[in-house]
């Protein structure tokens, strides 16, 4: 971590969401003292790989998925306009009061994942307002 370094912005550099932030908390718990705010400069944290589940990959779990992606979009080649349009065009006749509630969901995966541990119980879950905490 480097002056003014977040876990926020770990979260946005290595998964491109800041508010994916809680899988690096969560990877880092000992190290973080179970304190999320318990960042320093200088201090080393782990990068966990995470499927769209919310599911945290080993790394020979990640490789594979990344070649079994690969071989796919090789053999199958990129989507057209038209499959585009026949996946994704039907969600328009959808009213807009479900349409909100789809999309917030999968637009905050973390919230639905933190949902979901706090329902099965586990402790190791902050549902604490997102504040940024910035090392010093």
């Amino acid at each position: 971590m480097a002056s003014g370094d977040t876990l926020s912005r770990l979260a946005e550099r290595a998964y491109g969401d800041p508010i994916l932030y809680g899988f690096i908390a969560d990877a880092n718990w000992d190290a973080l003292g179970g304190d999320q705010e318990n960042i320093s400069v200088g201090m080393s944290l782990t990068v966990p790989c995470v499927d769209a589940s919310g599911q945290v990959l080993t790394p020979e779990q990640a490789a594979e998925a990344a070649e079994t992606l690969e071989v796919v979009v090789l053999a199958e080649g990129p989507l057209t306009p038209e499959e585009l349009e026949t996946l994704f065009g039907p969600a328009a006749l959808f009213p807009d009061q479900v349409l909100t509630s789809v999309l917030v969901a999968v637009t905050v995966p973390l919230d639905v994942v933190k949902a979901g541990r706090f329902v099965e119980g586990s402790e190791r879950v902050n549902l604490s307002a997102n504040r940024p905490i910035v090392a010093e």
